[in-house]
């Protein structure tokens, strides 16, 4: 059967172009003038697409009619008569412009969904602080605002910023007052307990 090796070349093709995905839909475009009859090529698509990537899809078939121009006369015309005649002059010199094709118009495939966020993302025990968000032992150091703890001082210590070097913040300047009295309740060089700068 012509249609049966039609329907063949037409899975055949759907599958080495969808890399084997399942594919739940193929448009076919069949014009009323090539010869092709859609009800055996509908049943023998079901017989070949059995224990494939198509099994199961749906076919639906368009059938554009044939544009033709009689040569004699000059007339333009639509048909879907194989035998086609000039309906002007009855002239049998006519050219086909379209209505013989069988092309493949579109294919869908089936689409695995995508993992939801909390499945993708997962949690790690040893991961270090988070400084996109200015977590961790020195939030201040790591938003680049106000003086920096030093994690290796002393308990009851804390790091004088005049002497540690400048640590602008993340605007570029410092803030308006910086207060930071020692353990020992004595201020800052000089005996001044705030400085603005």
């Amino acid at each position: 059967m012509h249609e049966l090796s039609l329907a063949q070349a037409v899975v055949e093709a759907v599958a080495e172009r969808t890399g084997g995905a399942r594919v739940t839909l193929v448009r076919l475009e069949i014009g009323r003038l090539s010869g092709v009859v859609v009800e055996s090529i509908a049943f023998c698509f079901d017989l070949v697409t059995e224990g494939t990537a198509l099994e199961g899809a749906v076919l639906e078939v368009g059938e554009p009619p044939g544009r033709c121009r009689c040569r004699g006369c000059g007339t333009a015309f639509e048909t879907g008569d194989p035998l086609v005649l000039c309906p002007a002059c009855d002239g049998a010199d006519v050219a086909v412009l379209s209505g013989r094709q069988m092309l493949i118009a579109s294919v869908e495939v089936e689409s695995a969904c995508a993992a939801p966020a909390a499945a993708r993302s997962t949690a790690t025990p040893d991961a270090g602080p988070d400084t996109t968000t200015g977590s961790g032992p020195d939030p201040e150091a790591a938003t680049g605002s106000g003086p920096g703890t030093n994690p290796d001082a002393r308990p009851g210590t804390t790091t004088d910023p005049v002497a540690a070097g400048p640590s602008p913040s993340s605007s570029g300047s410092w803030p308006a007052t910086t207060t930071s009295p020692s353990s020992t309740g004595r201020g800052w060089p000089g005996g001044a307990s705030s400085r603005s700068t």
